[in-house]
């Protein structure tokens, strides 16, 4: 039952609110803007019970009635909150507060234009008015009306500017409303037009913070080009959607704290006619001569296509064992195309399924797991991830194309030499993600890989003729495309590898310690050849160099 007094008045009341002994509550039943200042009153001892024709301002507490007392028949006249508000547009509490509030924003958004990392942080979580309710729903208690708004609003973004659904999940479009919310938390309702910035502006901005993030960069691996630690990392692909090729340059640098940082310099394009080895060097020297990269004594690191290794026939150059990998497979699985009429007729009864049910839209949704047209991700993965999304699928697709009368598409697949080609390639899988890393090392992966794919392959007499035969042409692949792209900087990065270092994989012991001999001698040239290069600097540095260099050139050349 509710606490009420009609003989009390707005002194009375206002002297309990003083002593402590009445507290100001919010009206939760009314979530109006009306009610965003101003607060209802009860008992302490009944805090969740309100007096009944009372209100208060939330800045100065003072009480205001807004319902009459009670007449003979307990009828109430309402006054409203027309007293309260008119008040709060003289409360000087609350003026005090509204200022002291700017001035806190305003210092807030000084200290995020000094500290861009605190913004970054800060705006994950921005600072919301609370005392406007509005900006304070949750999406599940929203209003059904403003629901509907926001999905229209969706809808049209989507619709008329032919923008994928997918879009709206963004997470930049949802940071962009999120500073809309923000605005009008802090500054009240705004027209969006008059905060709203056209294409040349924000083209200008992302032109501005492109350069600024290329200076940033240059300062960031400027002491690691002069350390020595940067590599880098070139790649020729070609976009299948727009038929165009790009060319990705990215360094590589280890921190003091033995970190693998990495960060890309450029993304060229490339036509059809000018990605000649000539074209792509001249556009790697241009990238060296702006980063201030060291020609002859930046390692790279690309694939083996023939213009890529032309371009840099004179630099020092690693091959990608990743692609390397993918060869091996690639050419032991046409090679077994060639050699087994069964494995032929598997590879293209799953090429004809796959097609089938890419055109066929309604079948997907039914499956349990989608049968991929592609790898989605890199090729060298179709291997497993195609033929395995077709195994898992497999008595799915019966029963769904026999109403179709296409059940030949799946039964002309043989599900258990489906089943062991799945098994098999599922274990590379492992391999490339060893070899993919971006942020950790991968040198010492090289080797051991080898002898694990070695392994993966030892024929077994259980196996399929199939399976033995693809087995056979991995293990000619693996000697030919493989192992000889090894270096000895591999060898070296598995020894120092403290997992590695005993070289347990090999298992030729002979040939086990001949190799740790081999890693050895190597250390020892790396730590000369690093001797070498402070001798040099100390001498390039020294005064006296410079003078032998420049009496020297005195006394020969004039």
């Amino acid at each position: 039952m509710m606490i009420h007094d009609d003989n009390m008045d707005e002194t009375k009341v206002r002297q309990l609110i003083e002593k402590k002994e009445c507290v100001l509550i919010i009206n939760s039943k009314d979530l109006s803007k009306a009610w965003n200042e101003i607060r209802l009153i009860a008992h302490k001892s009944t805090p969740t019970i309100p007096f009944i024709g009372w209100v208060a301002c939330f800045y100065c507490s003072r009480p205001f009635r807004s319902h009459s007392a009670a007449d003979v028949n307990g009828k109430r006249r309402n006054y409203g909150l027309t007293s309260a508000l008119k008040h709060l547009d003289q409360c000087s509490s609350r003026k005090k507060e509204m200022a002291a509030k700017r001035k806190r924003q305003l210092n807030d958004e000084n200290e995020n234009d000094n500290n861009p990392n605190q913004s970054q942080q800060s705006s994950s979580s921005p600072t919301v008015n609370k005392t406007l309710s509005k900006f304070l729903y949750n999406k599940s208690i929203l209003p059904k009306t403003w629901q509907n708004r926001i999905k229209e609003a969706e809808c049209k973004y989507v619709v008329a500017g032919m923008h994928s659904f997918r879009s709206v999940e963004h997470d930049g479009l949802l940071q962009l409303a999120q500073t809309c919310v923000d605005i009008g938390a802090t500054f009240g309702r705004v027209n969006v037009e008059n905060i709203w910035y056209g294409r040349q502006s924000i083209r200008n901005e992302c032109e501005l913070k492109f350069h600024q993030y290329r200076e940033d960069i240059k300062s960031i691996i400027q002491p690691y080009i002069n350390d020595r630690t940067v590599s880098a990392t070139v790649d020729l692909w070609r976009d299948d959607i727009i038929q165009r090729y790009y060319l990705d340059f990215t360094i590589f640098y280890m921190t003091e704290h033995w970190q693998l940082k990495h960060s890309i310099l450029r993304c060229k394009y490339f036509d059809e006619q000018s990605k000649s080895a000539i074209n792509i060097w001249s556009e790697i020297e241009s990238i060296f001569d702006e980063f201030h990269l060291v020609i002859g004594d930046t390692p790279i690191t690309t694939d083996e296509g023939a213009n890529i290794k032309a371009s840099l026939k004179n630099e020092i150059r690693c091959p990608c064992m990743a692609h390397r990998c993918s060869t091996t497979l690639e050419c032991a699985w046409d090679k077994t195309n060639q050699l087994s009429f069964d494995f032929r007729c598997l590879t293209g009864s799953v090429s004809e399924l796959r097609s089938f049910v890419a055109r066929s839209g309604g079948l997907q949704a039914k499956l349990p797991k989608t049968v991929k047209k592609d790898s989605c991700t890199r090729p060298w993965r179709s291997y497993y991830i195609v033929y395995e999304s077709v195994y898992s699928s497999y008595d799915s697709l019966i029963k769904l194309l026999e109403p179709m009368f296409e059940e030949n598409k799946i039964l002309s697949i043989n599900q258990n030499l489906l089943k062991n080609i799945v098994d098999l390639m599922k274990r590379f899988s492992g391999i490339f993600d060893q070899l993919e890393f971006c942020n950790q090392p991968t040198l010492q992966n090289v080797v051991p890989s080898y002898y694990a794919m070695v392994d993966f392959v030892r024929l077994n007499s259980h196996d399929r003729p199939e399976i033995k035969i693809l087995k056979e042409q991995i293990q000619i692949a693996l000697e030919s495309k493989y192992w000889t792209s090894i270096m000895q900087i591999h060898w070296i990065a598995t020894f120092l590898d403290p997992s590695f270092r005993d070289l347990s994989f090999v298992n030729d012991k002979s040939y086990r310690l001949k190799q740790i001999k081999c890693i050895e001698n190597g250390l020892y040239s790396m730590a000369d050849d690093l001797k070498l290069e402070d001798v040099r600097k100390d001498n390039n540095t020294s005064e006296s160099s410079k003078n032998e260099r420049i009496s020297g050139f005195d006394d020969h050349d004039i």
